[in-house]
């Protein structure tokens, strides 16, 4: 029996990113000239002191979107893909493959949710933290009585849900939650001018859609909605999907989908240690 592909786009989790992008710009220097293009940062100080400038989220949102775009090309050039689908900052590069958007104004889109993104952590602070699905109702009305904002972020397991909240919240909550690494809290009403931002941009750049998105909606929204990620590969399995390729960095996303997908569906990686012939990594 063939195989039905399906490729997803990994998001902000992955922490392999800088050595894969210095093996990118060694590879293909195209990509280092088009990151330097859209942010005005030298190919250099991306890699300096161990790619230290990729913890700032408006330098990390475009390098994973160039390394999952490179992924693409090279996995979709010898397989056939039925279904894409996006990680939260990987809707970014689900759309641009699905609506064959060019990799500058890609990159573009990344680089203005990023920086929007940033300027809101400032502003707002706070952050995400995870909670037992159980305790769900319980921790946002604590959050809200307090006065801090908190809503439903992420749901990537079956078991927990990722919160964000603004500073005040996740004090709140002390420890009811369990803070997780990141810059700002992401998927929050909070989050509003970088729809509009986003929105305005994608007026100049919307084509008519390619293959099939699972999980499609409005992506400028969706920066503001939870990542509903359990549902999204719920689906692609429903679909009749055999294997499921991670496009660009996703160790981080492979233990997502490890604890989500039945046994009979197989696991792969596309990464840069991929060779050109588009060959993946069976997950093991």
């Amino acid at each position: 029996m063939s195989a039905t592909w399906a490729v997803v786009f990994p998001g902000q989790a992955e922490r392999d990113v800088a050595a894969q992008l210095a093996k990118l710009f060694a590879r293909e220097p195209a990509w280092a000239a088009l990151l330097e293009g859209t942010t005005s940062v030298a190919a250099s100080e991306w890699l300096a002191q161990g790619g230290r400038a990729l913890e700032r989220t408006e330098l990390y949102q475009p390098a994973m979107v160039a390394l999952c775009l490179d992924a693409w090309a090279r996995f979709s050039a010898t397989h056939e893909v039925a279904f894409v689908a996006g990680h939260s900052l990987g809707e970014v590069t689900a759309w641009a493959v699905v609506h064959v958007v060019g990799a500058q104004r890609a990159l573009e889109l990344a680089w203005l949710r990023g920086v929007g993104m940033a300027a809101i952590a400032r502003e707002v602070g706070g952050g995400l933290a995870l909670v037992a699905r159980f305790e769900l109702d319980e921790v946002l009305a604590l959050a809200h009585a307090a006065g801090g904002r908190a809503c439903l972020a992420l749901e990537n397991s079956r078991d927990t849900v990722v919160l964000s909240g603004d500073a005040c919240a996740l004090r709140a909550l002390g420890h009811r939650v369990r803070r997780l690494p990141g810059q700002g809290p992401w998927h929050g009403p909070w989050l509003a001018p970088v729809e509009r931002a986003l929105r305005a941009a994608l007026l100049s750049v919307y084509r008519a859609p390619s293959p099939t998105w699972v999980g499609e909606g409005d992506l400028a929204a969706r920066v503001c909605e939870p990542v509903r990620w359990v549902a999204t590969v719920d689906e692609l399995c429903a679909r009749g999907v055999t294997d499921i390729a991670i496009a660009g960095p996703g160790r981080a996303q492979r233990a997502l989908l490890r604890e989500l997908v039945p046994p009979s569906v197989n696991l792969h990686l596309v990464d840069d240690d991929a060779p050109l012939t588009g060959a993946v990594h069976a997950s093991p």
